[in-house]
């Protein structure tokens, strides 16, 4: 300390401590993003969703965004990438379920043509109404 400067300055933290609260930003994160992609398995429509439901959402979200700033505070860059990962892991979550609807719809459009074909019904008795 400066004999001068009667002011005492801050001590610096010790690594254990900068590593322990980095450990902590990095639990948080996980759990929520964890949470986020729950949110991907909820079935109920957006038309469906009450405030209570919403506001859970918007809870989840922000809990994720937070987490990402604090983790991003205490070790730059870290938080940014997690958010990508999420991000990354989100959208092959998505495309699972997009491959899974398209391929249930290509076996349904199949059945369906197969159960016409055993009723004798033509594309243009369809179009004209007829059955």
């Amino acid at each position: 300390m400066d004999p001068k400067n009667k002011t005492a300055q801050p001590t610096p933290p010790t690594q254990r401590s900068v590593e322990d609260k980095i450990k902590k930003a990095r639990e948080n994160l996980e759990i929520s993003a964890k949470e986020f992609l729950k949110l991907l398995d909820d079935k109920v429509l957006e038309k469906n969703k009450g405030p209570a439901h919403k506001n859970t959402e918007k809870q989840v979200a922000d809990n994720l965004f937070r987490a990402v700033v604090n983790l991003e505070r205490e070790n730059v860059g870290e938080g940014l990438l997690s958010l990508g990962i999420t991000t990354l892991r989100t959208n092959l979550k998505i495309r699972d379920r997009v491959n899974e609807l398209e391929f249930l719809l290509y076996s349904t459009i199949k059945d369906l043509k197969a159960v016409e074909q055993q009723l004798g019904i033509k594309k243009d008795d369809k179009a004209k109404g007829k059955p």
